[in-house]
């Protein structure tokens, strides 16, 4: 195994494992809002880079946009999956979940690869699920040690999906590249071990404060697009990360002092 895949594969558990320290540690709030923090599709769109060229990681980025919309909507298909089919439990969310994934990615396939229209689009999914998801409960839960098992299999499945789809992107085009790079890598092995580990109220409780997060992924797939080819794909992701930090910083002080002002 080539180095930059044993990188990939610890980068990956490494990013997980935070995420669910975070959860458990500070509560599901922040990890909601933490978990649309570029970590996941960051490292898939700058191995598709490194492996086939910053072209078309660039181009796969415009596409990202629609695979964040498709995002979204594998978490609504989660919930959905778990509210009708409690007994069948994180297989029926699951299931759920990855079916509206793929759904929402195959009808958003078809939208034209115009960055402004896949950004106006992702802007508009990001503001109405964040007002779907607004009267949704929040759930406080009794954090429990995490053990060396569950915190080598939340990271694992992270960097088994990010292995997959940077190997799919060899034989996919930009557009499919680019929506898989926006599957939840992250959020999605977050959902399963807290749902494993909580139950589904902290799941409802993650989900609630996702879309909101989602604005630094947003921002960031939309540097890339625009950064890779001019900048290469190392400055173009530490001006990424840079965007979506300033973004996401700034979005958590504005509602800290909102609420503050409300209190």
């Amino acid at each position: 195994m080539e180095t930059y895949q044993l990188v990939k594969i610890a980068l990956a558990v490494g990013m997980v494992v935070l995420l669910s320290l975070i959860a458990e540690r500070s509560g599901p709030r922040l990890a909601g809002v933490l978990a649309g923090y570029p970590l996941g599709v960051a490292l898939a769109l700058f191995f598709i880079g490194y492996e086939i060229g910053p072209g078309f990681a660039a181009r796969s980025a415009v596409f990202t946009q629609a695979g964040l919309i498709s995002n979204l909507c594998l978490t609504a298909g989660y919930l959905l999956g778990q509210k009708l089919l409690p007994r069948q439990g994180v297989l029926a969310a699951s299931v759920c979940g990855i079916a509206a994934f793929v759904l929402a990615g195959s009808l958003l396939q078809w939208v034209p690869g115009i960055l402004p229209l896949q950004l106006s689009l992702t802007a508009l999914a990001i503001t109405l699920f964040s007002f779907v998801y607004r009267t949704l409960p929040e759930h406080s839960v009794q954090r429990r040690p995490m053990t060396l098992a569950t915190t080598l299999v939340r990271g694992l499945i992270a960097a088994a999906i990010i292995v997959l789809v940077t190997a799919l992107a060899h034989v996919l085009p930009e557009r499919w590249s680019g929506l898989l790079a926006g599957f939840p890598f992250t959020m999605y092995p977050l959902l399963l071990l807290m749902h494993i580990s909580y139950g589904p109220q902290m799941v409802v409780t993650i989900i609630k404060h996702y879309p909101v997060g989602l604005g630094s992924l947003m921002v960031y797939a939309l540097v890339v697009a625009l950064s890779y080819v001019p900048l290469g794909i190392y400055l173009g992701t530490a001006l990424g990360f840079l965007v979506a930090t300033i973004y996401l910083a700034a979005f958590v002080s504005f509602k800290n002092w909102w609420l503050l002002r409300r209190s």
